[in-house]
């Protein structure tokens, strides 16, 4: 997220997606006044899904390809008082991909705010976390790795072994965490969103729309004012290597300080920011 002022949302629509329309709308977003002219005028297209939290209006991403939009979605919204400035296809479906770990953070952070973890708590790493797929930190079973390590690896390097940890802690097995996660969207107002991991790898049930994520990411940084500085991490050690931020706009573009990257190849390319 660039400010405090606005956040857009995007997802690449594929052809397994369909529009899941419900009458529930969250209260962390506001209704549209359906002005989208003025934001089309100023737009550039960019091959790949972005979710982004811009300063000003005017510097807004969008296809300006009348036939690549319709393969995206998308919101914007103020991100102080949840109005929303922009939308297409807002409810469209979509794979989250690592956008997953977006919730499994918030998550994560909400346990401790509540004492249940700690920064510097040591986690052990389970046959199942070891032998998750990339992107991943490539660690063994039986190793340990600190809360907050494993808060940085998520992320920077989007590790999948790393979310696993986090996910078994809390949950017991990841799946029972991946319901708890489901039933924290639904809390929230994500109500078309749906989780079966706790990594964003490729699932036919999981699935969240543009609307979703700018809930969520809204959320995070209301919820969790002490912990969102973690998504401005540009650079994570681990050993003897060293992992730069999947998101190249940290750095590279003046006020970002967040959050996520994702992609699979049902999803496309992702970012939060």
């Amino acid at each position: 997220m660039i400010s405090r002022t606005t956040c857009a949302i995007f997802l690449r629509r594929t052809a397994h997606n369909t529009v899941h329309r419900d009458a529930r709308t969250s209260p962390l977003l506001k209704s549209s006044d359906g002005n989208h002219g003025a934001f089309r005028r100023s737009t550039l297209f960019l091959p790949f899904n972005l979710f982004l939290g811009l300063s000003l209006i005017l510097f807004l991403v969008l296809s300006a390809n009348p036939a690549s939009a319709r393969t995206y979605t998308a919101i914007v919204i103020d991100a102080d008082t949840g109005s929303v400035l922009y939308e297409s296809r807002p409810d469209t479906r979509n794979r989250p991909a690592s956008l997953t770990k977006m919730m499994t953070l918030y998550m994560v952070f909400e346990a401790m705010r509540d004492g249940k973890l700690h920064p510097g708590q040591m986690l052990t790493v389970s046959r199942r976390a070891a032998g998750q797929t990339p992107s991943k930190l490539f660690l063994k079973e039986g190793r340990k790795i600190s809360v907050e390590q494993a808060i940085l690896s998520v992320v920077t390097k989007s590790a999948n072994d790393s979310a696993t940890i986090l996910a078994e802690a809390l949950g017991g097995t990841e799946f029972a965490f991946a319901q708890k996660m489901t039933a924290k969207a639904h809390e929230l107002g994500m109500y078309r969103t749906q989780f079966r991991n706790a990594t964003g790898l490729p699932n036919r049930r999981q699935f969240t729309t543009a609307r979703d994520m700018a809930i969520l990411a809204r959320a995070l940084r209301a919820d969790f004012p002490e912990y969102f500085h973690y998504f401005a991490t540009e650079q994570f050690q681990w050993g003897r290597r060293q992992f730069r931020n999947h998101n190249n706009l940290l750095g590279s573009y003046a006020g970002v300080n967040g959050i996520k990257t994702g992609y699979t190849r049902a999803s496309g390319f992702n970012l939060t920011a």
